[in-house]
């Protein structure tokens, strides 16, 4: 489903340009919102108002964590996308040598693990997922 229904008009051509990979659509959506609760936080703050002010900034780390997420999980189809190319097997093909495919689910998988490795700053790995 597309979501460009949501962006606002002066939102247009930022969310054009946000790069991002194979889960385009869920991580500039996940963007815009952080950037709209960015700007939310911004105003409050400036007015001097602190109703509301927790509320914001726990959907601005929601919002953060869910784009971690997305990143990560972009980084996984890269990398299982990457060891199929190297081991010679297009995306949509399925080699007819068993051996070569061995091969090819080999390398994405430790490509997977390589990508996936536990984040020293994050000891609970992915938890929130």
């Amino acid at each position: 489903m597309p979501y460009t229904g949501a962006v606002l008009p002066d939102e247009a051509s930022w969310f054009a340009a946000l790069p991002v990979g194979s889960v385009d659509e869920e991580l500039k959506l996940c963007r815009l919102r952080l950037g709209r609760a960015a700007a939310a936080e911004a105003r409050l703050i400036a007015s001097g108002e602190s109703e509301g002010l927790a509320r914001i900034q726990d959907e601005i780390n929601r919002i953060t964590t869910r784009i971690d997420r997305f990143e990560n999980r972009r980084a996984q189809l890269l990398a299982v996308a990457a060891a199929a190319a190297a081991a010679g097997v297009a995306p949509d093909d399925a080699p007819d040598d068993p051996q070569a495919l061995a091969r090819a689910i080999r390398a994405a998988l430790d490509e997977i693990e390589a990508v996936t490795a536990p984040d020293d700053d994050n000891p609970d790995g992915d938890a929130d997922a």
